[in-house]
C-alpha cells in the first residue's frame, strides 16, 4: 500500500480527499494543514508521494519544496505541487525546486486525482537530473467535451443516482455523480455545469445550502438547478426552494428512467 500525504489547508477538501484515497484500498493517508506540519510529517513519515498545495499558513508551498528537496531521505519521495495557481505563472520556480509534475485542482475531480496519483507512482524512480515540470492537465481527458451538457447529480440513494445517472449518459449527457451534499458543491464550484440535480434532503450538506451558497458566490452563473424529491419532503422545503430560483421539482417516487431523461431534455433545450 502506498503512502500518500495530502497537505490541504482546507478541512472540508482535506477530508473529501482522503476519504476517496482511502475508498481506494490502495493508499495510507496522512495530512497537513500547514507548511510547517507537511515539512515535518514529511520527514517523520517518508511518504512515496506528496500532494502539495502552494498555498498554506507559516510556510507556503514553494518553500516547504525547497526544503524537502534538501533532504536526502525524501530523495524518493515524488512531489506533486497541487493547486489553483496557473501552472504556467510558476513553472520556472517549480522547475528549479525540485517538482516532479503539477495538478491543478480545479480541472480534477477527486476521482480523476487518485489516477493521476496512481499514474506517477507507476514511472521510473525521479531522476537525479533537473526535472522539467509536465502539466498533467494537458494529458488526462478533458473533464467534458465542449458539445456535451453538463450535468451534475447529488443524491444520496446510491441506487437512483446509477440507475437514472446511467440512464442520462446513454442519452448523451456528460454526468458527474455523487452521494456527498459537500463533495457536490465543491465539484460545483469547480467546474462549469449545465444543469445541477439535487436531492432536498443529504446528511451533510441540504439543497436549500448548495444552491444558496453557490448563488451568492457566482451570482452570474447560468447553471440550472432541479430539485429531486420524495414524498416524505415537506411542502415547506419545497417552497422555501422554489424561492431561490430553481427550474423545475422532480418527485423521484413518481418518475421513471425515461420519463426522466425527458424532463431533462426539455429544462436545457
Amino acid at each position: 500500500m502506498k503512502k500518500v500525504l495530502i497537505v490541504e489547508d482546507d478541512p472540508m477538501l482535506s477530508e473529501i480527499y482522503q476519504k476517496k484515497f482511502e475508498k481506494s484500498g490502495k493508499f495510507e493517508v496522512i495530512q497537513a494543514s500547514s507548511g510547517v506540519e507537511a515539512k515535518e510529517k514529511a520527514k517523520q513519515e517518508k511518504p512515496d508521494l506528496i500532494l502539495l498545495d502552494l498555498v498554506l499558513p507559516e510556510m507556503d508551498g514553494f518553500d516547504v519544496l525547497k526544503k524537502l528537496r534538501q533532504d536526502p531521505s525524501l530523495n524518493s519521495t515524488k512531489i506533486i505541487p497541487f493547486s489553483n495557481l496557473s501552472q504556467e505563472d510558476n513553472k520556472k520556480k517549480l522547475e528549479g525546486l525540485g517538482a516532479d509534475g503539477f495538478i491543478s485542482k480545479a480541472e480534477h475531480t477527486p476521482q480523476q486525482l487518485i489516477v493521476e496519483v496512481e499514474k506517477l507512482l507507476k514511472e521510473d524512480e525521479r531522476k537525479a537530473s533537473p526535472k522539467k515540470v509536465v502539466d498533467l492537465s494537458s494529458k488526462k481527458e478533458k473533464f467534458f467535451s465542449k458539445d456535451q451538457k453538463r450535468i451534475l447529480i447529488i443524491e444520496d440513494e446510491e441506487v437512483f443516482l446509477e440507475v437514472f445517472g446511467n440512464k442520462l449518459e446513454e442519452a448523451g449527457y456528460k454526468v458527474e455523480k455523487t452521494l456527498n451534499g459537500k463533495e457536490g458543491y465543491d465539484l460545483l464550484t469547480r467546474h462549469n455545469f449545465s444543469l445541477v440535480l439535487v436531492d432536498v434532503v443529504l446528511p451533510d450538506m441540504e439543497a436549500k445550502r448548495i444552491i444558496t451558497e453557490f448563488k451568492t458566490k457566482f451570482p452570474k452563473s447560468r447553471t440550472k438547478f432541479i430539485v429531486l424529491s420524495s414524498e416524505s419532503d415537506l411542502e415547506k422545503n419545497i417552497n422555501e426552494l422554489k424561492k431561490i430560483g430553481i427550474q423545475e421539482v422532480i418527485d423521484k417516487d413518481k418518475i421513471n428512467p425515461e420519463q426522466f431523461v425527458e424532463e431533462i431534455k426539455e429544462t436545457l433545450g
